[in-house]
């Protein structure tokens, strides 16, 4: 005897729905309307036999079987997600490289050396991912990532491309202007402006971490914004 088991289109409006506890919001990741949600999550009830969500006129919540289901459908749609990702790369061969990298990067180092790529390997085609958060290799079908980290991704392999050279900079008029720049505790009768920037357990360096790179260990930090 076959089992009665929900299609895909049904498990990802189960998915959303019991992620968001909201039809609406389920409706509106999913492109369709509440309605439409109400009627696939009880065309799935009446499928099974079971009772999914708990309805009152304002919430809904998941019984013990529908947080079993929702559960489940994560699973099983990750699965088939990584599956068709693992299967498009097989389809496609080597012939297309696929690479994750963040905006800033591409425009600023990448893009200018595209045209030397292609002229050394002119059978591999180019496509680009551009996005700043990390991507999962099997899920979004890529092959190759760039970002700026300390290369600690747990099940890849990374290579290290270039250290970063961090140095103060100024405006000409201020060097004209201002107190003299002869060595690094001259910046101390300067504002000095910095970026606050961290993901992945990386940080940005701070005025503090160049400063002591430099061998000054008395800086205030007072006058940074």
């Amino acid at each position: 005897m076959a089992r009665l088991l929900p299609g895909t289109r049904a498990l990802r409006t189960l998915e959303a729905a019991a992620r968001h506890l909201n039809f609406t919001r389920a409706a509106d990741e999913l492109g369709l309307t509440p309605a439409a949600v109400s009627h696939q999550i009880k065309e799935i009830e009446d499928q099974l036999g079971i009772v999914l969500f708990t309805r009152t006129s304002r919430t809904i919540r998941l019984t013990e079987a529908g947080a079993v289901l929702f559960e489940a459908s994560t699973d099983a749609l990750d699965l088939l997600g990584r599956a068709v990702s693992r299967a498009h790369k097989m389809a496609r061969g080597t012939a297309l490289l696929k690479v994750t990298l963040d905006a800033q990067f591409a425009t600023k180092w990448l893009m200018r050396r595209v045209d030397d790529f292609r002229k050394q390997r002119p059978g591999i085609e180019l496509r680009f991912d551009i996005a700043s958060e990390l991507r999962d290799f099997d899920l979004d079908d890529v092959d190759v990532g760039i970002r700026f980290g300390a290369g600690k991704y747990p099940g890849l392999y990374t290579h290290r491309l270039f250290e970063n050279v961090i140095i103060p900079v100024c405006s000409p008029s201020l060097l004209a202007s201002g107190p003299p720049l002869r060595e690094p505790r001259d910046l101390f009768h300067h504002t000095l402006a910095h970026i606050e920037w961290a993901r992945q357990g990386v940080s940005w360096p701070n005025w503090r971490m160049w400063m002591a790179a430099a061998g000054v260990d008395d800086f205030d930090d007072s006058r940074t914004i």
